[in-house]
């Protein structure tokens, strides 16, 4: 079964006005934690609404652009933390990575593709969206990303839900 979505995580005081500001639907996660799925139509609004035509991503992801960064930067300038993931999985084999914001600033960027000869991590801690989670205080039972129940999202909605 594959596992690909695309989505903004972090505390409901950096995801509300975030989703808020581009009128999107927010999913409440365990923890105090909330995601907003970076859609199509998302991607392509925040695309259309950056000053810059710069379309090139960050290495290792499929949609990290510089305007997404922009709005990593400017939602977590004033609220702490802000992440971004990214997964492209089937059947096991894939990709993972993860971005984080912190007042501003990049404080971690991690990719780890498994499609070639290389792994992931054989510790959970340092796979790249665990490593984000962690450092959001996401707290484990088993791993971060089931501890928010992100393996109930396998895939990205069709469109967006209407508010």
């Amino acid at each position: 079964m594959p596992h690909q979505i695309r989505a903004f995580i972090g505390h409901r005081y950096n995801v509300v006005p975030l989703s808020q500001y581009w009128s999107r639907e927010y999913i409440q996660l365990p923890q105090g934690v909330c995601m907003l799925f970076l859609t199509d139509s998302l991607y392509n609004e925040i695309a259309e609404a950056a000053s810059e035509n710069d379309m090139q991503t960050t290495e290792g992801f499929l949609f990290l652009t510089p305007a997404i960064a922009l709005e990593l930067k400017k939602y977590s300038l004033n609220n702490g933390k802000l992440a971004y993931i990214e997964t492209d999985y089937y059947g096991g084999v894939g990709s993972q990575s993860a971005v984080l914001f912190e007042n501003g600033e990049k404080t971690i960027c991690s990719v780890s593709d498994n499609s070639s000869s290389s792994q992931l991590p054989m510790n959970m801690n340092e796979w790249p969206i665990n490593s984000v989670l962690i450092a959001l205080g996401v707290r484990k039972s088993l791993d971060e990303f089931e501890s928010i129940n992100l393996d109930d999202y396998r895939c990205m909605p069709e469109e967006d839900e209407e508010n």
